[in-house]
């Protein structure tokens, strides 16, 4: 069992990889049991994504065994340095380890400080609701996958895969979706 987890992983890594979308979105709201699930991070405060409205957020999912998620964090610790303090967060989402597993906040910590991550971190196993919430509103099931809030805590665009040419796209939206009040 545990070889058909790491070999649909390591499949849904590959095909993120290689289909990489940008979707800009009209402006729509979220469903409400989304916005208000609560979430722990990793110095264990509780919030909801309604708690960041008046903010432009980027939520991702990520895992430490994912090759395009780890290629990405430098652009995104940079993207939330550039924008933190015009009203931008970002909020990673841990889904556990390469075999479903859900991963330790020791593990993730020590990832983080080795990758100079400083956005808030979350971990939610990938069979929960919020995931399963998220897959739905970005059309896939896999990593990395991103979902850009506007300061109304509407959807404006997603993203799947990784890459050069998504990174691009997605810095580009945050800028426009960040000049808008």
């Amino acid at each position: 069992m545990k070889i058909l987890m790491v070999v649909t992983l390591a499949i849904a890594a590959s095909l993120a990889a290689n289909s990489q979308t940008a979707q800009k979105h009209k402006p729509r709201a979220l469903p409400g049991a989304f916005m208000q699930a609560e979430l722990v991070d990793s110095a264990g405060a509780r919030f909801t994504l309604n708690d960041y409205r008046g903010r432009v957020v980027l939520i991702y999912t990520w895992g430490k065994w994912c090759r395009p998620c780890r290629a990405e964090i430098p652009g995104l610790i940079d993207i939330e340095g550039k924008y933190r303090d015009l009203g931008f967060n970002i909020i990673g989402v841990n889904i556990g380890d390469a075999e479903g597993f859900e991963e330790s906040w020791p593990a993730i910590n020590t990832f983080a400080e080795q990758t100079k991550i400083s956005y808030r971190l979350v971990k939610v196993p990938s069979g929960h609701a919020f995931i399963k919430q998220f897959d739905k509103l970005t059309g896939a099931e896999v990593v990395p996958q991103t979902i850009l809030l506007d300061r109304r805590g509407r959807i404006r665009a997603t993203f799947t895969g990784g890459g050069a040419k998504i990174d691009e796209k997605r810095d580009k939206l945050i800028s426009e979706v960040i000049k808008e009040q």
